[in-house]
């Protein structure tokens, strides 16, 4: 399964290719931009959000919508941890 998730675009590293630099959780990626240019410079680009799959800007999005959508996405990662968690304790706790 992929999950698209919110990226920050940071700069434009190939304007031929239509490739950026995104921040995503921290972390920097190149992704296609092709997707999201919609006849703007790409420059103009810089500083946007975009939803992020597999490489692939998917589309733009508005900065409260991204943090939202990080905050799910982070909500749901501690409640799967906590699952996860739950799962090894019951296993520890059952009779061979």
């Amino acid at each position: 399964m992929c999950l698209a998730t919110p990226a920050q675009i940071l700069e434009i590293s190939d304007e031929k290719r239509m490739t950026g630099i995104v921040e995503i959780c921290g972390s920097r990626q190149s992704v296609d931009l092709s997707c999201v240019i919609s006849g703007c410079p790409l420059s103009r680009l810089i500083g946007s959000w975009v939803m992020v799959e597999v490489g692939h800007a998917t589309r733009q999005m508005e900065k409260g919508e991204a943090e939202a959508t990080v905050d799910v996405l982070e909500a749901l990662d501690e409640a799967m941890a906590d699952i996860a968690e739950m799962d090894h304790d019951e296993a520890v706790l059952e009779p061979a």
